[in-house]
């Protein structure tokens, strides 16, 4: 869902070693009443991917959202190798970084376990009140499997993401542009299971089956900041989810297939059951869905020689 930035982008590859770095401008926040009351916002990251093996690759990467009344592009952040939290500590702008690190096993051709870990805020230090804040972290841990018997395919997922992640209490640092969020399209205070049946027919046509159950809590990455560990005299205890929970079981039975390499369509029918609907107790709701898409593909090779 992230809206698309400015940005200048470069790419390195030596052997078994990839080398990315992105520097980008994001909208800028209005702070004020006035038309001269605004923020610019820049977003800055570098990621390392590295084939351990033929079947083991890892990724390594750092993100951070600096900003500000008066700030531009700064030369620290435009030097791709510099560790840019050790920057933010050291400073007093308060910007806000992600650290995080990614993997995917293969067995033979048809197998892939995957996973992910990203870091917002992690307490080490138990020192200070600020030490109380809970841990912003989310992760994801997953398995495909392609052709698992005759043409069935299947895939799995969890996901966590923990209240606060994404967030700040500086609007301008929040992982948003434009009105959408920059990171996984779940959001925040919640967490999913997710199962898929695939059945292909002769790699045209596609028969899912998805099932989901995801908990969300009332936090979210846009929402207000709080912090009530500063009012505890002893350690801060959160409940995950927050609030009152929504709960949603959901399933959905979809067809899809391309028709003389065209056109293509895809169909879905689905329904959920929600408990505690909207973060109300006890209200339940159950709805049904369905979705319609066709797409007429056009191309023509032209000989300019």
């Amino acid at each position: 869902t992230a809206r698309p930035m400015d940005a200048f982008s470069v790419r390195y590859q030596k052997g078994k070693f990839l080398f990315t770095y992105q520097l980008g401008q994001l909208d800028i926040f209005k702070s004020g009443d006035s038309s001269s009351c605004f923020e610019n916002r820049f977003f800055a990251g570098h990621r390392l991917d590295i084939e351990l093996s033929k079947n083991l690759n890892i990724g390594l990467f750092e993100t951070i959202i600096f900003g500000g009344s008066g700030r531009h592009i700064e030369l620290t952040y435009l030097n791709p190798l510099i560790f840019f939290h050790s920057i933010q500590l050291n400073g007093q702008a308060d910007d806000n970084t992600f650290l995080g690190c990614d993997a995917g096993y293969y067995i033979g051709n048809k197998h892939k376990i995957y996973g992910q870990l990203l870091i917002d805020d992690i307490q080490i230090e138990k020192k200070s009140v600020g030490d109380k804040e809970p841990n912003e972290i989310g992760y994801l841990i997953g398995f495909q499997s392609l052709g698992l018997f005759l043409s069935f395919d299947l895939q799995g997922e969890y996901l966590k993401i923990t209240n606060r992640t994404y967030n700040q209490k500086y609007l301008r640092n929040r992982y948003i542009n434009r009105g959408e969020l920059i990171g996984h399209n779940f959001g925040s205070d919640g967490d999913r299971f997710t199962f898929s049946l695939i059945r292909w027919f002769k790699y045209s046509g596609r028969l899912a089956l998805d099932l989901a159950y995801e908990r969300r809590g009332e936090g979210g990455y846009d929402s207000p900041w709080t912090e009530p560990w500063r009012n505890m005299t002893v350690n801060y205890n959160e409940p995950f989810p927050t609030g009152t929970v929504e709960k949603k079981m959901s399933g959905s039975l979809g067809y899809a297939e391309f028709v003389g390499g065209h056109i293509y369509y895809d169909f879905k029918l689905g329904i959920s059951s929600y408990q505690n609907f909207n973060h109300i107790q006890a209200k339940k709701r159950t709805t049904p869905s369905f979705a319609f898409r066709i797409s007429l593909l056009l191309s023509t090779l032209l000989n300019i020689g």
